[in-house]
């Protein structure tokens, strides 16, 4: 997304960092780093913040899709996603996942796979289940699907 710098309620720069908010402007645009799309009314959707998206091949998956749907699962606390390291597609998709005791991988997998939530191409190749995600410094999880 691009902001001209003279927009209501664009800003001159980040607080006590205004060295690196001059990377973000050129000639007067604000560069925020989110990824956005065009609704039909014409109004933008935030979908995912371009430096958290994972490159597959040559598609790009934001996280927060991903979370979303496996959120949809009833056993499903929590979840976050991240792009790892794959010798054929540059990255893929690995879920870190707060469930029930009793959720297994292949159930999860079964729900990305069987949902229309999610393109087949966006799933998890890797689920680690883990008892809680961690918080940032306000106490709020990083994942995207916190209910």
């Amino acid at each position: 997304m691009i902001i001209h710098r003279d927009a209501p309620g664009a800003f001159q720069g980040y607080l006590n960092d205004y060295e690196n908010a001059g990377e973000s402007f050129e000639d007067g645009w604000y560069f925020t780093g989110d990824a956005c799309r065009e609704t039909e009314e014409g109004h933008y959707v935030v979908t995912g913040r371009l430096s958290s998206r994972i490159k597959f091949g040559g598609d790009n998956i934001y996280p927060k899709n991903v979370e979303t749907a496996l959120a949809s699962h009833p056993a499903v606390e929590d979840a976050a996603v991240v792009g790892i390291a794959d010798d054929e597609w540059g990255e893929v998709p690995k879920a870190y996942v707060v469930g029930d005791d009793d959720l297994t991988a292949e159930e999860l997998e079964d729900h990305c796979v069987e949902g229309d939530e999610l393109e087949g191409y966006k799933r998890p190749r890797e689920f680690e289940f883990v008892s809680a995600l961690p918080e940032n410094i306000d106490g709020i999880q990083n994942s995207g699907a916190v209910r």
